[in-house]
């Protein structure tokens, strides 16, 4: 079911979704990524993925929720233009 969500039985578009359907979604997206981001480690880039557990941050309303995911978010794709810019000049 690529890009679209239940909703009451019904297919519909993520953002027409309730939001702990959205943010479920989110976080199958995110463990996809994380499997996707450790065998590159591993496999390309001769690292080891650290099992280490990254720092928390605690929301109870959805708002909090999504404002926190966007924060992280933001930071991830830092870190992944980060890693892309030294993979771009190992090739050089």
């Amino acid at each position: 079911m690529s890009g679209q969500l239940l909703r009451g039985g019904k297919r519909c578009a993520p953002e027409e979704a309730p939001p702990d359907r959205r943010l479920c979604a989110r976080a199958e997206d995110e463990k996809k990524h994380e499997e996707m981001f450790r065998e590159m480690i591993g496999s390309y880039l001769d690292g080891v993925p650290s099992m280490g557990i990254a720092e928390t941050h605690p929301a109870s309303t959805v708002n909090k929720i999504l404002e926190v995911n966007l924060k992280d978010e933001k930071h991830a794709v830092d870190i992944y233009l980060g890693i892309m810019k030294k993979i771009h000049d190992m090739k050089d």
